[in-house]
């Protein structure tokens, strides 16, 4: 099998955004931050909204470690809940079976 995409989901709530308000998630690889993916500001507030997030750039490495960031002023609070990533393989055994079940 070949991990074909990895997916990281969460559900959040927002209750306000002020205009300078960053909500990001930060990855780490074997203890070493390599970036943030920011996470897009939801309109619908008061209300639960779910977030996909492709993390696939992180097939084949190990020790990855994800962690949620806020930068912002006042009022602002940000709620996660049901956090989790999802590993997507491919488990034809190789690419002349994928293409012949494709082609049935």
């Amino acid at each position: 099998t070949t991990v074909v995409a990895i997916i990281l989901t969460f559900d959040q709530y927002e209750l306000h955004i002020p205009e300078h308000c960053y909500h990001e998630v930060a990855i780490w690889i074997d203890d070493k931050f390599e970036y943030f993916i920011k996470v897009q500001k939801k309109r619908s507030l008061l209300t639960w909204n779910k977030e996909f997030i492709d993390v696939s750039e992180m097939i084949g490495k190990s020790h990855v470690r994800f962690g949620f960031y806020y930068e912002g002023q006042d009022a602002d609070s940000w709620f996660l809940d049901n956090v989790s990533v999802g590993v997507f393989v491919d488990k034809s055994k190789n690419k002349q079976d994928r293409t012949r079940q494709e082609s049935e």
